[in-house]
């Protein structure tokens, strides 16, 4: 799909956004990571369970208009923009909100290798930042899309929500695993069901140890429902089906690498019965002895660690 322009303006309510057809994207941060407060007056209701999808741009759009400042934005040093917020209505005291996503559809355009720092030893290799690699690449319309991925993915917060951050809530993941065929569980705080997607990732490798991902536009397809899992979340969750094998990720994100580990573990020991375990010894010996400790975002002022374990039985997650 190319920019064209059925993308038209909409500025009610004090919002810009692009659409087409039966699709919505509002972006929502005027400027590199400013924040706001999110209202439930602005949401975009989904029906449950049924196909959605949101139009994203890259990390470096802001305000889209007509084909050309589609094109134009690329070339703009504006950050994170994101659109929503989607919900399919309030939430009872023990549900969840779990998101399928469905399909990433990379607009056939121009991409960028984002290399604002030189990565987790950007002391040592900052002299790289500025290289070739950081140029304009393009992608054809037969291009596989199986290795997008989103950046962005969040709900509700109890404090202002910046765009390049994240936290419990989820928000500036940088997660390979929240991709097509994925879900995402979120916490639902103050019983909202409002999400906010952005910042696709053509390409990411886990870490992002330069500092280089591959930015991209493009639609994002996903289903929003209601769950009840053995217990509340309170950081998210990812699941991934794989071949023959079921994952999960137990995510934490925060302002630096020992509280974001400590987020991920905390989040993971709240599920002891769906691995069998019955004490909290038992679950941190299982930790350490089958799980997997990945980074997603390794630079900037949020880091995102998520703990992959293979589950037999996805019902043991949720309430019997």
């Amino acid at each position: 799909m190319c920019y064209n322009a059925s993308y038209l303006l909409d500025e009610s309510l004090g919002r810009t956004a692009c659409i087409e057809k039966h699709v919505s994207a509002i972006n929502a941060f005027k400027k590199s990571y400013s924040t706001f407060h999110a209202l439930n007056h602005e949401r975009i209701f989904v029906d449950e369970g049924v196909d959605s999808r949101a139009v994203c741009t890259s990390a470096f759009n802001e305000y889209i208009y007509d084909a050309e400042t589609f094109s134009n934005a690329l070339n703009d040093e504006r950050h994170h923009p994101i659109s929503g917020p989607f919900s399919i209505g309030d939430l009872k005291e023990n549900e969840d909100i779990c998101i399928e996503i469905k399909r990433i559809e990379p607009f056939c355009d121009v991409v960028w290798c984002l290399t604002r720092s030189a990565g987790v030893l950007n002391w040592k290799y900052n002299n790289l930042t500025n290289s070739s690699y950081s140029r304009k690449m393009r992608i054809s319309e037969n291009t596989e899309s199986h290795q997008c991925n989103v950046g962005f993915i969040g709900t509700v917060s109890d404090e202002k929500m910046s765009s390049g951050r994240g936290g419990s809530h989820g928000g500036n993941l940088d997660l390979p695993c929240v991709k097509a065929g994925s879900k995402i569980i979120l916490p639902a705080l103050r019983k909202s069901s409002n999400v906010w997607f952005g910042d696709i990732h053509y390409k990411q490798g886990w870490g992002e140890l330069s500092g280089v991902a591959l930015e991209c536009s493009g639609l994002i397809s996903f289903a929003q429902k209601r769950i009840t899992l053995i217990e509340k979340t309170k950081e998210p969750i990812v699941i991934e089906s794989a071949a023959n094998n079921t994952f999960l990720y137990f995510v934490g994100i925060r302002e630096s690498y020992e509280k974001a580990l400590q987020s991920a573990i905390d989040n993971m020991m709240r599920y002891k019965r769906a691995f069998n375990c019955f004490d909290d010894s038992a679950m941190y010996y299982k930790i350490g002895t089958e799980a997997d400790l990945m980074i997603g975002q390794a630079i900037g002022k949020t880091i995102s660690i998520a703990i992959k374990l293979k589950i037999d039985r996805l019902e043991n997650m949720f309430q019997a």
